[in-house]
């Protein structure tokens, strides 16, 4: 009596260690009608109408862990959860999970398209864009699309994304040209994302459920899922059969494939062989094509990295594909670090006054599709922290249907160049404020025997009561201002001037707007071309008439007085002959003499 109580403790306490005290943790992604999250943010669909069933006559407690297809096999792996449903089984799956062994569900995937697509074999995948479910057996199965695209050397772009509605809202935003998903999912989705299905189908296969491999409890729990499945497909009014009617209005695929797969898959065989059997000249216009492909990226590159201006470019998100050394130099970025970052990440700019950030050119290029330039007064900030005063434009990448698919910024450093200007500016500046003091005008004329102006300041307005857009290019000449007798001093001044290469400077007299006569002093010099032969005339005129009438006055008061002083000296000569005289006859007299003379 003892050995057998023994025994069935023994077994009671096998059964109960069986399964651990936690619920069972059961993955979930969006794939409907098959598995969901519903409106309500519940769990839905047939896999999860049939796990339910299960548990519940089992008394196992379900905890639903939701995610993306590739984070549901990331935590099995790991061991964050013990089962996930709708799984396709693989040689390399089988390494990290286990499965059960009563299929649930037979399914295969179906390449869709925009509509109007010419894409209708596998040879028209050749070049295109294609999205894929990450991380699943459409992309990685014995069957799946990169083993496909290996097989016939086809050279295409596959982009993994985490959910099928993330492919057909790619798809219909015209982002990738062409996407992989479940049947089922396409059949409930294609019309409410204008999308098209291609006769491309691939990868049927045997959906079960899949568990973790190292766990104590996965033999047990493998065990009792046949069990079940069994039982319920014995059951034409299970809950597996309902499932089936509720969402998809019709009875479960026996698990074999249907005539009319049989029919398409002969038909696909057929296209193989003769496909194989042109494969071999194909693949060598495909090597050509790639060689030649290569030789044009090479290129590319090369020109890409000998352009002096900066170059990045990115697809419809700003996110970056493309960086030269040009703009790995001024961003601070390594190509292989900016590559998939945003490029408001990389490219800073900020207004170089108010160190305000500048709208990125990107956002207007995507959202108008239009080419743009940053405007003036644009700093680039690199990743050190440098700066670079920059100019650019941005242009819309398109295709030959007009989708934009990118952007393409172009950019220079012209810091130099803003210094440059800078100081020019700065020179004009402090001559004009200094021409602009100058008591008098600054002037350029033609070396035409009427200097007939072509630039002068405003100082011409004192000088000669005209202002300068009034002396130049109008019917008023300068030499029509000269007094008439001084236009010959001063042709020669500065003809002898321009001949032998010399400065001159020269008074004369010239009458004002108002009639006034004013004696001005003009210097200046002949500038020349490369042949010798002079091009104009430039120098500065000032107006001298009160120095030189003090100068003329002092001059008639010196010859007056000189005058006066003569007229003195002979008076006083004469007085001394005079008294000489009057000393001799006093003399010759006997008398005594008058006058002491002073030699």
């Amino acid at each position: 009596m003892g050995i057998y109580f023994a025994k069935a403790f023994l077994l009671i306490s096998v059964i109960i260690c069986a399964f651990p005290a936690a619920a069972l943790k059961v993955g979930v992604y969006d794939n409907p009608p098959k598995i969901f999250l519903n409106d309500k943010g519940d769990v839905d669909g047939l896999w999860h109408e049939i796990t339910v069933e299960i548990a519940r006559k089992e008394n196992w407690e379900i905890e639903w862990v939701y995610g993306s297809w590739n984070e549901g096999l990331h935590r099995l792996e790991t061991g964050e959860i013990d089962i996930m449903p709708d799984t396709g089984v693989t040689p390399e799956r089988e390494i990290k999970y286990v499965f059960n062994e009563e299929t649930v569900y037979l399914s295969w995937n179906r390449i869709y398209a925009w509509k109007g697509s010419e894409i209708n074999t596998v040879l028209d995948l050749e070049g295109k864009k294609i999205a894929g479910l990450r991380n699943s057996f459409d992309l990685e199965g014995p069957e799946g699309l990169k083993k496909l695209l290996k097989d016939f050397s086809i050279n295409a772009y596959v982009i993994e994304m985490n959910s099928y509605e993330d492919i057909f809202t790619a798809l219909k935003r015209n982002e990738i040209e062409a996407g992989i998903v479940d049947k089922d999912f396409g059949v409930l989705n294609e019309t409410k994302y204008s999308v098209a299905k291609t006769p491309i189908i691939l990868q049927p296969a045997k959906m079960q459920y899949a568990m973790e491999i190292n766990s104590p409890y996965s033999n047990d729990i493998i065990n009792r899922l046949d069990a079940r499945m069994v039982e319920m497909k014995a059951d034409k009014n299970s809950v597996y059969y309902k499932a089936f009617d509720h969402f998809f209005g019709a009875g479960p695929y026996k698990f074999k494939i249907p005539g009319w797969l049989w029919t398409i898959i002969i038909g696909l065989c057929t296209i193989v062989v003769v496909i194989i059997l042109a494969n071999r000249y194909l693949r060598n216009e495909i090597k050509k094509k790639i060689g030649s492909l290569k030789e044009s990226e090479e290129s590319l590159r090369i020109t890409l990295e000998s352009i002096g201006d900066g170059v990045i470019a990115t697809d419809r998100n700003g996110l970056i594909t493309i960086v030269n050394k040009t703009a790995e130099n001024l961003t601070g970025w390594k190509a292989s670090e900016a590559f998939g970052k945003n490029i408001k990440e990389i490219f800073r700019i900020v207004n170089s006054e108010t160190r305000k950030e500048v709208l990125n050119p990107v956002e207007l290029v995507i959202k108008n599709g239009e080419t743009v330039g940053l405007a003036n007064h644009t700093l680039l900030i690199s990743k050190d922290g440098k700066e670079y005063q920059i100019s650019d434009s941005a242009a819309p990448i398109k295709d030959e249907k007009g989708f934009i698919h990118g952007m393409i910024l172009v950019f220079s450093d012209v810091t130099e160049k803003y210094s440059i200007r800078y100081r020019v500016e700065e020179n004009e500046r402090f001559l004009n404020s200094l021409i602009s003091n100058l008591n008098g005008m600054v002037y350029r004329c033609v070396n035409d025997g009427n200097w007939s102006l072509s630039y002068s300041t405003v100082g011409s307005k004192e000088i000669t009561g005209y202002m300068p857009e009034e002396l130049i290019g109008g019917d008023l000449r300068y030499s029509d201002l000269v007094f008439p007798e001084d236009v010959p001093l001063l042709k020669n001044t500065i003809e002898r001037a321009v001949v032998y290469r010399q400065h001159f400077n020269v008074e004369y007299r010239l009458t004002d707007r108002n009639g006034k006569l004013k004696w001005v002093l003009e210097k200046g010099k002949g500038i020349y071309d490369e042949n010798g032969d002079v091009r104009f005339i430039e120098g500065f005129v000032t107006d001298i008439t009160v120095s030189k009438t003090a100068e003329m006055e002092i001059r008639e008061k010196s010859e007056e007085l000189e005058r006066t002083n003569r007229l003195m000296v002979d008076r006083e000569l004469k007085m001394i002959e005079l008294k000489k005289e009057i000393n001799s006859l006093l003399k010759k007299s006997g008398r005594e003499l008058k006058y002491t003379i002073s030699e």
